[in-house]
Formats: structure tokens, sequence, C-alpha cells
């Protein structure tokens, strides 16, 4: 655990580059003005916590990976693959400042209430492909804990049953507020809620089922992954044990006893679907090493991170439509030099 504790030591040391606030700053979240300040929701204390609980505790056979000793170069290792997994989460959802996911898919001209059962004609609650998923629960009723605070941004997503929402309608962004109307939630600078009842790109009508949506750093969405989650981490597991996260998805980013889930649900799948990837010609681990034996600011940096990217954002290495992949590599860039620079 020496190079857990030494990636600790580092992290404390560069707190005050890491938490300023700015645009070049990592912990940040960018406002309606444009400004950069220190992010509210992701925290490096819970980060840090997060990172000890990956590393402590095996979970489906793997780590965090921070490098297997204190050579220089293992922990060089470790530090890129922070750097790359905190590249992906500044652009998924600390930029943000939101945990839960936003309401996002627009469809001629406002956004469906009914986003909560999935965006671009998913379904959250039928990605089922995993002996671990968790049970719909038609009753099961939430409001996302966070949401984006743009000018007319729609509010928190909900779910809960036909009887409490038979039907949902659609957030008109372009509304202003008048008559004390901007209540919606907190910080509502613009929109409103319009009645008439108004399908996802899926059809939905309703949010009945519909709590899985993605949650955490690098979100967490679908039965299935929650019921990983849960089988692994959750009640049972010797970790979470007084968390089922089939039961309370939302666990993730309303927990106050546990801040670190946020990062955990990220953390998580970055164990097992980037650190073991190897597929397409690239094998994660291979080129962190690889990369790193180079020299971090060698011609390789920029064809590794692209590939990093292209694996969180689209599930494979190679990619034309790549979101945010100026951002990301940016971000990496950021961060290599607040870890590995002195």
């Amino acid at each position: 655990m020496e190079a857990l504790e030494n990636l600790a030591q580092r992290l404390e040391e560069k707190r005050p580059q890491l938490e300023a606030p700015g645009k070049d700053g990592i912990f940040v979240s960018e406002q309606p003005d444009s400004s950069w300040v220190t992010s509210t929701v992701y925290k490096l204390d819970d980060m840090i916590a997060g990172i000890r609980r990956m590393v402590e505790n095996e979970v489906d056979g793997l780590r965090f990976f921070v490098g297997e000793n204190t050579s220089e170069q293992e922990l060089a290792y470790g530090r890129v693959n922070l750097a790359a997994f905190l590249a992906q989460a500044m652009q998924e959802s600390i930029r943000y400042d939101v945990c839960d996911e936003n309401n996002w898919d627009m469809i001629d001209g406002g956004y469906p209430i009914a986003n909560s059962c999935g965006q671009l004609g998913q379904s959250y609650q039928d990605y089922d492909e995993s002996p671990y998923r968790c049970q719909v629960d038609p009753d099961m009723t939430f409001t996302a804990s966070t949401n984006a605070k743009w000018w007319g941004a729609p509010p928190p997503l909900v779910c809960g049953p036909k009887s409490k929402y038979p039907t949902t309608g659609y957030w008109n962004p372009y509304a202003a507020c008048e008559d004390g109307n901007c209540n919606a939630y907190e910080g509502q600078l613009g929109g409103a809620l319009v009645d008439t009842t108004t399908p996802n790109m899926a059809g939905r009508t309703d949010v009945e089922g519909c709590c899985w949506w993605g949650r955490g750093a690098i979100q967490l969405t679908g039965i299935s992954n929650y019921g990983i989650l849960n089988h692994f981490m959750g009640k049972g597991s010797g970790i979470y044990d007084d968390i089922d996260f089939c039961t309370d998805p939302q666990a993730v980013c309303s927990s106050t006893e546990h801040p670190e889930l946020k990062w955990i649900s990220g953390l998580f799948y970055w164990l097992r679907s980037v650190q073991t990837f190897n597929s397409g010609g690239f094998n994660y681990m291979e080129s962190l090493k690889e990369y790193v034996d180079q020299g971090i600011h060698s011609s390789a940096k920029g064809p590794f991170i692209q590939k990093v990217s292209c694996v969180v954002n689209r599930g494979r290495p190679d990619c034309p439509d790549l979101h945010g992949g100026p951002q990301r590599a940016q971000n990496f860039d950021l961060i290599l030099d607040v870890l590995l620079l002195d």
C-alpha cells in the first residue's frame, strides 16, 4: 500500500492547484456566466477516500492501479492512470458540477420529462444483460440530487409510478421567469414545465421504473450496472454493507455518510472497463506503460489519451465522433503537469 500512500501524499501536496478556481483548475465547474469556480459536488478528499476503497479492497478481482511499488517508474504509471481517469471525469461531470445525468435530449424544442427513462432512444431499465441486474420496482420514486444550471436548464430527473405521474410533459427552455414561476429548482434562471403529454425518443410518456439514469463521476447507468456494483460493493459485499444500490440507486449521489460514492461509481467503471480493456488493437495497461516509458511529453501522449477517451465515450479505441475530444486531451495535459511535475 506504499504506492497508495505516496499518491495520497502527492494529491495533498497539490491541493492548492487541484482546487484552484479558474479555467486551469481541475476540481472546477463552469458557471452560467462562463466563469469557473471550485466544484461543490466533486471534492478532493472524497476522491482520495474513493481511491483508498478501490485499492484496499479487491473488487471483482481488480484494484485501482496506483503502481506496483514505489519505484519512480511505477509511481508514474499510477499517476498517469489517475490522470487519464480524471481527464474523462472533468469532461463528463466535474465541468457541469453534477452527479446525476442531466436531461439533455431535446425533441422538437423541448426536453421530455420522460427522458428519465433513457435518452437518445435508450431504455435504461432494459439493460438486463447481467445475472446481477437489479429488479425494476414500479413503485420506486426518486428525484435527482443535481441538475444543470444554465439559463433555461431542465429540472432534476424524476421517476415514480404512474399513480403519481400518469403522464409527463416537457420542459420549455425558452420560457422567461415571470410572475414568480422560476421555482422548479434552486438557482433556476429560465424555462418552464409544459403539461402537454410528450414522449421521449423511445416513446415513453411516463417515468415508472425509470430510476436508473446515470450517476457519478463517470456515470453508472442501467439496471445491470447498478446490480453489478451492488453485487461487488453493496449490501453483503463487506465494503458498503449499509447500502443496497438496487433499492437505492440514488445513494450514489445523495449519501452524506459516503460522499465518495460519486467517485466510486466512476472508479468502479474504470476498473472493469478501462484498466482491463484489450480490444481493437489497444491494450490499455500495456499502452499506458509504453507511453510512460517513452516520456510523458512524448508524441505518444496524443494517441494514448485519444484512444482512452474513445473507450470511455464510445466503447472502442477509435471513434470519429468523440464528444469533447480536445477538452479531454487538454485535461490530461493539465493533470499530468500537476501530478508529475515539481
